[in-house]
């Protein structure tokens, strides 16, 4: 759970960075994020109201506004907002709606000091949760184990490979 919300502060900031025109005199605009509706009811109670100018590159503290949609009204929305964009920030878009997506005037192209543990190439969208697969292999049957997924799974055998779902399992 740490990991997306670091990634969601980064993003933040960033957009923060991107978006702080406003003078000293004039209260900000808040920052409006698009987010799926499910991850926002999961992360609700971590979600920040608000960032000051210590946590971000900006000269006062401006609010930011949570707006929850599904995956087909975020969609749907970002489709009509076309070239006029009323997000800073969307998250949550899913993977079958990004080849959609980069036809849009949103997102724009992701700064390049954003770090992550893997390689990423997508200069369009970032993932918000990624992880790890841990594969167990019975050492009486397997002597030497794969070195990869896709040398795991390319292997020829009468085996059955069983892969639980990471998100439900208690293995």
């Amino acid at each position: 759970m740490k990991r997306p919300l670091r990634l969601l502060c980064q993003l933040l900031f960033v957009a923060f960075f991107l978006f702080a025109g406003t003078s000293e005199s004039q209260e900000p605009a808040p920052l409006k994020v698009y987010i799926r509706d499910s991850l926002y009811h999961s992360l609700k109670k971590a979600l920040p109201a608000t960032l000051s100018p210590k946590e971000g590159n900006i000269s006062q503290k401006r609010s930011i506004e949570w707006i929850p949609l599904s995956s087909l009204e975020l969609y749907s929305r970002l489709k009509r907002e076309e070239d006029r964009p009323v997000a800073d920030i969307v998250i949550g878009v899913e993977s079958e709606y990004i080849a959609e997506m980069k036809g849009t005037s949103f997102p724009p192209e992701i700064r390049e000091n954003l770090y992550f543990p893997f390689q990423w190439k997508n200069e369009t969208f970032l993932p918000l949760y990624y992880g790890y697969l841990a594969v167990f292999y019975n050492t009486q049957k397997i002597s030497i184990p794969s070195q990869s997924l896709w040398e795991l799974v390319s292997v020829k055998t009468d085996e059955t490979l069983i892969f639980p779902d990471p998100r439900v399992s208690n293995i």
